[in-house]
């Protein structure tokens, strides 16, 4: 399966996609739906979302559609999303898309970024700390 979906920690407030080889929108609307059924799982109110790209490096065909599709209609425990191995390919369709989305429909949408796993799970933590 390209896109195995985990908990990041004990606590169960941080989940993790890891994301390797080939995959398609299907498999990350597939991925979506057990991520929204495993935050219905849990009493926390908020549950972040590390995206693990360990070896795939390209997004499939179609993007930009695909993209908002996925953002219209969020969990409402959805947090902060942390990118980690996101080439600059990704980032910029990901950057564009948020600039897109966030004029077309007046929401703030946007994904942070990080080199490592322990670098997102430290700007989760910070995010946190800062919201509450």
């Amino acid at each position: 399966m390209p896109i195995e979906i985990v908990w990041d920690n004990p606590e169960h407030t941080v989940l993790r996609y890891d994301i390797s080889g080939k995959w398609t929108w299907e498999d990350l609307f597939s991925a979506r739906d057990q991520v929204f059924a495993l935050m219905d799982s849990v009493n926390a109110k908020r549950v972040d979302a590390i995206i693990h790209f360990k070896e795939s490096l390209n997004l499939p065909p179609g993007a930009m559609s695909q993209l908002k599709q996925l953002r219209e209609h969020p969990h409402p425990k959805a947090g902060l999303t942390v990118m980690v191995g996101a080439n600059r390919f990704m980032r910029t369709m990901f950057g564009t898309f948020t600039k897109v989305y966030n004029t077309a429909t007046g929401h703030s949408v946007d994904f942070v970024y990080a080199k490592s796993l322990e670098e997102a799970r430290d700007v989760i933590a910070r995010d946190r700390i800062r919201s509450s």
